[in-house]
C-alpha cells in the first residue's frame, strides 16, 4: 500500500499542488457554468403560436418572475381605486394608502385580491411592501400554474433541470473534497502539518461551488417567444397607448413592461421598482445579496383580467503540507 501516498500526486511540492489544486477548482466552476448553459438551451418545443389576447400575468411572469407581476398587481389596484399613491417630486420614495371607501374586493382578479388582503396597514413605502416574502411568495404560490405551464413548453427551464444541476453540484463538491482530502493525508503520512492555506483553498472553493444555484430562467426559446409577442403588441406611438381602453393597456403592460408607458402616470413602477428583464446569467448565488440593490404559449386567448391561478397553461511558504517536496 506504499504507492497510496508514495506517488507523484502524493510526492507533488505544496506550491505546486496549491495551483494544481486551484486550477481543479477553477475547472469545476468552469464546468459548472457550462453545463447550467446546456440545461436550459433546450429547444422549443411548441408552436410558438402567438395568441390574440395573452393574458398579462401569465407573460409579466416569464418576463421578471414573481416581482413583475406584483408590479402588474400594484398597478392594478393603484388604477381600479384600491389603493392611492403619494411621493416627493422625485418618486425617490413612494407611499401607499388604502383607499377608504374602495370598490368591493369580488371585483378584483383572485391574486390581485390576495395581494390586496396582505395590505394591513394604514399606509406603508410601496417598494418594502411590493418586495415583502409574503407577497412575493403569495404571488409564486398563485403563479404555479403558470410556472408549469412555461416549463412545459420550454420557455422556463424546469424543475428536472434543477435537480439535475444540484446533483452535479454535490458531484463536483465530492471530487474537490476528495482530491484535497486525499492530499492532506498524504502530508500528514510525511510528517508535514503545514496544511493551513490547501485547507483554506478547499475550503473557498466548496463553498463558491455549494453557493451556486439554478434559477428559474427564461431559456432562450422563451426570450424568442417574448420578442415575437413585443412585435406583435408593441404601439408604434407613444399616442396610440393614450386611446387604447384599460383592458386593452393592461395587457400590453402585462406583454410589453412599464418601460413602453414611462409617460403615463403609473410610469414610475419601472424606474422605482427596476427593471425586470429576461436574466443572462443562468446561475446565482449568495454573493448576489452583496450587490446593493399559458394563455400565451398554446395559442388560446385568455381574458386580460385572469388570473394567475387561470392560465392554460433559477502563503503557500512551506506548500500545501509540506507533501515531501
Amino acid at each position: 500500500m506504499d504507492w497510496l501516498f508514495d506517488n507523484p500526486l502524493a510526492n507533488m511540492y505544496g506550491p505546486y499542488f496549491l495551483l494544481l489544486y486551484g486550477l481543479v477548482i477553477l475547472l469545476s466552476i468552469i464546468f459548472i457554468h457550462f453545463f447550467a448553459e446546456k440545461l436550459i438551451s433546450i429547444k422549443d418545443i411548441s408552436s410558438s403560436k402567438i395568441p390574440a389576447n395573452p393574458d398579462p400575468y401569465e407573460v409579466a411572469y416569464l418576463r421578471g418572475g414573481a416581482k413583475e407581476v406584483v408590479k402588474l398587481i400594484i398597478y392594478n389596484l393603484l388604477s381600479k381605486n384600491f389603493l392611492k399613491s403619494y411621493s416627493k417630486p422625485d418618486r425617490s420614495k413612494v407611499i401607499v394608502q388604502k383607499v377608504n371607501k374602495h370598490p368591493s374586493v369580488l371585483s378584483l382578479n383572485p391574486i390581485d385580491r390576495e395581494v390586496f388582503k396582505l395590505f394591513t396597514m394604514p399606509s406603508m413605502e410601496l417598494k418594502q411592501f411590493m418586495f415583502s416574502d409574503k407577497v412575493i411568495n403569495t404571488v409564486e404560490d398563485e403563479c404555479d400554474k403558470f410556472k408549469k405551464s412555461w416549463e412545459t413548453f420550454g420557455y422556463l427551464s424546469i424543475t428536472e433541470h434543477v435537480k439535475k444541476f444540484d446533483r452535479l453540484k454535490a458531484n463536483t463538491i465530492g471530487v474537490v473534497l476528495f482530491f484535497g482530502a486525499y492530499k492532506l493525508l498524504a502530508a500528514f503520512s510525511h510528517g508535514h502539518s503545514n496544511v493551513i492555506f490547501m485547507i483554506i483553498l478547499g475550503i473557498l472553493g466548496i463553498s463558491i461551488i455549494s453557493g451556486f444555484r439554478l434559477d428559474s430562467v427564461t431559456t432562450n426559446s422563451g426570450k424568442k417567444y417574448l420578442e415575437d409577442l413585443e412585435k406583435a403588441f408593441k404601439p408604434k406611438t407613444e399616442k396610440e397607448i393614450d386611446h387604447l381602453r384599460y383592458e386593452q393597456k393592461f395587457m400590453l403592460i402585462g406583454v410589453l413592461g412599464f418601460s413602453h408607458f414611462a409617460h403615463t402616470p403609473f410610469g414610475f413602477l419601472e424606474q422605482y421598482a427596476g427593471k425586470v428583464r429576461p436574466k443572462n446569467s443562468v446561475i446565482s448565488g449568495w454573493w448576489n445579496n452583496w450587490s446593493p440593490g399559458t394563455g400565451g404559449s398554446c395559442g388560446s386567448s385568455c381574458s386580460s383580467g385572469s388570473s394567475c391561478g387561470s392560465g392554460c397553461g433559477s502563503g503557500c511558504g512551506g506548500g500545501c503540507g509540506g507533501c515531501g517536496g
